[in-house]
């Protein structure tokens, strides 16, 4: 069914006819018992006919190009009511009706819509049930290993949400949002993202919860450690092979002296460390201290997760890598001192 508009104009010469076949029967009983009242119902019935096509038409203060969010879960009255308020549509007992008239209240779509041209309320109407004209939603990519200051970097830059704010609301839960490809809704605070990206955490590790209560550690722990991994590896081989040398570190009761995270206190990369750098007082120092830091490093994705509940068990005590991305293993210090002569 076309636009209306397209079924305005069609009802046209209908109303038209309806209207004219109404005054001919109308006129001919009003004169032949009260001639004097003809002026007078014609006058009603193009009144009717007249108000009814200014209540289809779209109010004067319709303003193109506006924003309009239709909340999540919003009731077809509450609709009506919005767009009245916003100057979309005259009579939100009208809008309902053209809302039942094309497929019922179901059909209303939550979102955000801006509309290019002053619509009837039938345009208006088939808007909201088919989800025309809505603001197309913001892609942020959000890639394994980046921490809460880089996410908020591109919702600055790319979505206008305050940098700010959403370092504070999110920070509690570094490590706890996950790394993945969101399509976000214009109408999104800084809250209302934080909690989708915990949510979508909760769901893709939801699958490995028996993994993760037949491990000695808890799921901080093992989100800590993935952490770092996602900043010491790369490929599932890699990160495997890290995850066992780390895990036995900790066994043995060896700091666990991985440079990546000097670069949550440090304003630094962990190419550019010095020894100065490495006495650094932190309870993120991990050449000074056993064990975990008290938080994750970053956000690690399921790779790294994975890895940390299903290690490979080797001899190697020491890892390197070299340019390129190479990884070089070894037992003993001494081995990984000359393989840092040879490959670094």
């Amino acid at each position: 069914m076309e636009h209306l508009y397209s079924l305005f104009h069609k009802l046209n010469p209908f109303l038209r006819r309806l209207r004219d076949s109404t005054q001919t029967i109308l006129f001919r009983e009003i004169k032949l018992k009260h001639p004097s009242y003809v002026f007078v119902g014609g006058f009603v019935v193009s009144f009717f006919f007249v108000y009814t096509a200014l209540l289809i038409s779209a109010p004067r203060g319709f303003e193109t190009n506006v924003h309009i969010t239709v909340p999540e879960g919003s009731s077809l009255r509450q609709v009506a009511i919005l767009f009245e308020e916003q100057s979309v549509i005259r009579s939100p007992l009208v809008f309902q009706i053209a809302v039942h008239f094309y497929d019922g209240e179901e059909g209303v779509q939550a979102g955000v819509y801006t509309f290019p041209a002053r619509f009837s309320v039938f345009r208006v109407a088939q808007a909201v049930i088919r989800g025309d004209y809505q603001v197309p939603p913001f892609r942020m990519v959000v890639f394994e290993g980046m921490r809460v200051e880089q996410i908020a970097e591109i919702l600055a830059h790319e979505n206008d949400i305050d940098y700010e704010e959403f370092v504070t609301l999110a920070k509690p839960y570094e490590g706890h949002l996950f790394p993945a490809t969101y399509f976000i809704p214009e109408a999104y605070t800084a809250e209302d993202i934080v909690v989708l990206m915990r949510q979508t955490f909760d769901e893709r590790v939801a699958g490995l919860q028996e993994e993760i209560d037949s491990s000695p550690f808890t799921l901080e722990e093992i989100v800590i450690l993935a952490s770092i991994l996602e900043r010491e590896a790369r490929s599932e081989e890699s990160m495997r092979t890290v995850a066992g040398i780390l895990l036995k570190r900790l066994d043995i009761g060896m700091p666990l002296q991985v440079d990546a995270t000097f670069e949550y206190f440090l304003p630094k990369s962990s190419s550019l460390l010095t020894l100065s750098d490495l006495a650094t007082e932190s309870p993120y120092n991990t050449y000074l201290n056993k064990g975990l830091p008290p938080t994750p490093i970053a956000n690690p994705g399921l790779k790294a997760i994975k890895a940390i509940l299903d290690p490979i068990e080797t001899d190697y005590l020491f890892y390197l890598t070299a340019p390129g991305g190479v990884f070089h293993y070894s037992k003993t210090f001494e081995e990984h001192k000359r393989n840092k002569d040879l490959y670094l």
